[in-house]
């Protein structure tokens, strides 16, 4: 089905959009029909954890990913050595979300924790 609609713009508005058509080689209708699908398409949201302890529970860290916030949390960690370091590159490769940084990152907690005190939740 193909319905249709009508708004006024102004002047100005409506030149940049026959600008902007005629360099992609369309009509002025189709560029603002893909621009308002695009708009419309809400991409899927994404939310994880990836969490960890020490053996002996006195160091822990997390990294939790929501829909492009990152947030983390670790405690027991100090300037002694260079472990905070290795938590610091994991949530770089969080925030930069790009393909595989996700198990990049999850592959330097279990480096730091060992994989059996590695945990991820996807939510």
């Amino acid at each position: 089905m193909v319905g249709s609609f009508t708004t006024r713009l102004d002047d100005q508005l409506l030149e940049k959009l026959d600008q902007m058509a005629e360099e992609q080689g369309m009509s002025r209708q189709t560029l603002i029909s893909q621009v308002l699908a695009r708009y419309t398409e809400k991409p899927e949201e994404e939310y994880y954890t990836i969490k960890a302890y020490s053996d002996d529970h006195q160091r822990y860290a997390d990294i939790r990913y929501m829909d492009g916030f990152v947030s983390e949390h670790s405690t027991g960690f100090d300037d002694s050595n260079n472990d905070w370091r290795i938590l610091e590159h994991a949530r770089d490769l969080v925030e930069r979300n790009q393909l595989g940084d996700k198990e990049e990152a999850i592959k330097l907690f279990q480096a730091l924790f060992g994989e059996r005190n590695v945990f991820v939740k996807d939510e």
